[in-house]
């Protein structure tokens, strides 16, 4: 057995799923061990999955194809037979994506669009600032599963503190979803920090991606990143900037890139990618489809750009289609407009022409992310609710931080699941979502060792 965390995760599976399980293993009759809910050693342990549902571990082995494409390339099939058994009746070799595919079909919708939000932790509590985790935590991860969480600054007073708080988290995300949680930053390095640029942290810091000069210092870079961000606790950086600066008069990245020669982005981004990837920590792509030739920035309002797709292509889409090779398991997607490439006046991150060119013309699989949605770009033209199920409906996988309270949350899964029941929204799409990011938490628990 690889991982206790499958077995019990299987086993979720085996009770939440007995109807369905059923066909291929006759009767099920799990013999229940009373025990802790806490993480343990012992494969007798009683555990709580997503659903509250009580059992024992099960003896199970994950294959090394790990890969977030969940089941992007078959979706349509959902047979729990292509799960092999040994002699036992027990999992012998059972790939992360059909675990994934397995668990995503016990789960609740309700549950399913919640796994597709990353909020702060004070949209989580509805606290004005969050350092620390406690009960209330602890609730609201019971009653509202979200799949990550995103720290600023406010939330990071030193290393004993962070740690306790995300280490907390995460034994309340076992306990509650049977999951550990993505717990992501915006650690680029230079000016955009919400780490390195707190003495009490007394971490190294990186320079701007602007005066990284080579891919050993990008590594390097990335490296020192991710080693202190592994040991504070994070699994997910949003990082690396990929956007190629084709415009010297654009602020709003600026030192941000790379450079603006594609290929030179390509590969310090890759680099840097490398260094976090060092230290368990997963990477981000960003701002596709290119954030690097508007005047405007999105965290205040609108902004567009008028560059034809082919030229995006040869230019601004370099770096971000090199992720499928490279293991990147997020790209974010940011909020700009750009009429001439994807034939509307959407924000990329609303519209599903310009994430169709991500997923299809890219061949990109991973987990496709928004940009906040909070952002000027959003919150000024568009509710939360329907912010959030446009993105959904382009193509995200996930919404960065689609509310700012459990009210607003709750209302944003109302409205997708009526979207779902009125035949407006598939709930395959959603399905398809989970999987690669129940994929992408099994890598984070399989991290763990």
């Amino acid at each position: 057995m690889k991982s206790l965390f499958y077995g019990r995760a299987v086993l979720y599976v085996l009770i939440s799923l007995l109807t369905v399980l059923c066909v291929i293993i006759g009767v099920l009759a799990p013999t229940t061990h009373s025990g802790s809910d806490t993480a343990d050693t012992s494969s007798n342990q009683s555990v709580v999955g997503a659903s509250g549902v009580s059992g024992t571990g099960v003896n199970s082995s994950i294959s090394n194809n790990t890969s977030l494409e969940g089941n992007s390339d078959n979706p349509n099939n959902t047979s729990s037979e292509d799960v092999s058994l040994d002699e036992n009746g027990e999992y012998d070799e059972i790939t992360a994506e059909e675990l994934a595919r397995l668990l995503a079909a016990g789960m609740s919708l309700e549950n399913k669009i919640y796994m597709m939000m990353m909020v702060t932790p004070e949209t989580l509590t509805d606290q004005s600032v969050v350092t620390s985790a406690g009960y209330d935590v602890l609730k609201a991860l019971e009653k509202y599963p979200v799949g990550g969480v995103i720290c600023f600054e406010k939330n990071l007073i030193d290393p004993e503190s962070t740690k306790a708080m995300i280490t907390v988290m995460q034994s309340f995300a076992d306990q509650t979803q049977g999951f550990p949680l993505l717990v992501g930053v915006d650690e680029e390095g230079g000016s955009v920090v919400r780490i390195a640029d707190n003495p009490a942290f007394g971490v190294n810091k990186t320079p701007s991606a602007a005066n990284i000069k080579s891919g050993a210092e990008a590594y390097n870079a990335g490296n020192t990143i991710g080693k202190y961000l592994s040991q504070l606790g994070f699994n997910v950086n949003f990082g690396p900037v990929a956007d190629v600066l084709t415009d010297p008069l654009n602020t709003a990245i600026g030192k941000r890139a790379f450079s603006s020669d594609p290929d030179i982005v390509k590969l310090l981004a890759e680099q840097f990618a490398k260094g976090l990837h060092n230290n368990g920590i997963m990477a981000t792509y960003k701002h596709f489809p290119g954030h690097g030739g508007t005047l405007g920035d999105s965290h205040d309002g609108f902004v567009s750009v008028d560059v034809p797709l082919e030229v995006l292509k040869d230019r601004e889409l370099v770096p971000f289609a090199s992720a499928k090779d490279n293991g990147i398991e997020f790209v974010m997607v940011g909020h700009i407009s750009n009429s001439t490439a994807f034939q509307d006046d959407l924000p990329a991150s609303l519209s599903k022409v310009a994430i169709d060119v991500l997923k299809n013309d890219l061949g990109y699989k991973g987990i496709v992310i928004t940009d906040a949605l909070n952002m000027g770009a959003i919150s000024k033209y568009y509710e939360p609710e329907e912010a959030a199920l446009m993105a959904i409906k382009a193509g995200n996988d996930m919404l960065l931080c689609p509310a700012s309270n459990t009210k607003g949350m709750q209302s944003i899964v109302d409205t997708v699941v009526k979207a779902c029941y009125d035949g407006e929204l598939d709930e395959e799409q959603i399905n398809r979502s989970v999987e690669k990011i129940i994929v992408a938490k099994l890598k984070v628990q399989q991290g763990r060792g």
